[in-house]
């Protein structure tokens, strides 16, 4: 549902600021995303949204913030990341979407009873991907390689694939998109 949303607000930043001139684009876009760090800054002494998010995932890997800051979190980095690429910023969109599956992990580990470490963080990392781009054995293997764990391999292909269905036919990137509505390549039912 986060991979929606961020995939929604991505498309109706691109909408709005498309019809501005260029400068006026990169401007707006980039007050917004300054602001945003700036918030960030004066909350948690660092700005965390800017930038690609090591210091974040850190972050929350290491500590065990309140739900309310965890959302708002995730909520300036979708913020910040739609901003950056509606404005006309380039670098890609697989480690924010990373960062942000990282924030929602976090944020589900608040309501799991016990001890996890970064278990959560990580299979949420792995959703947000198979969700945001639909190639839910990218989000795995990229799990895979990061983490040299076997443990997280399951969960993982677990939420990537049940992330990749909730999100429906909704992409952030058009090209990924199954072309004629098929599952797994599949002939639509009839």
């Amino acid at each position: 549902l986060g991979a929606r949303l961020f995939v929604w607000f991505t498309k109706l930043m691109n909408h709005q600021l498309k019809r501005l001139p260029q400068i006026s684009r990169a401007a707006v876009a980039g007050l917004g995303v300054g602001s945003l760090g700036a918030v960030t800054f004066l909350l948690l002494g660092e700005p965390y949204v800017l930038g690609l998010g090591y210091k974040l995932i850190r972050h929350l890997l290491d500590g065990h913030e309140p739900i309310s800051l965890i959302l708002l979190l995730l909520g300036a980095k979708i913020a910040a990341t739609a901003f950056t690429t509606a404005g006309g910023g380039v670098g890609g969109l697989f480690f924010p979407m990373a960062v942000m599956g990282t924030i929602m992990g976090a944020g589900f580990e608040h309501f799991m009873p016990g001890q996890h470490g970064a278990v959560y963080p990580i299979i949420g990392l792995a959703a947000f991907i198979a969700a945001g781009y639909r190639t839910p054995l990218a989000a795995v293997a990229f799990v895979a390689e990061t983490t040299g764990n076997p443990w997280t391999l399951i969960p993982a292909m677990l939420a990537s694939v049940v992330s990749f269905l909730v999100m429906g036919r909704h992409s952030i990137s058009d090209e990924q998109r199954n072309m004629s509505g098929s599952f797994f390549g599949l002939p639509p039912p009839r």
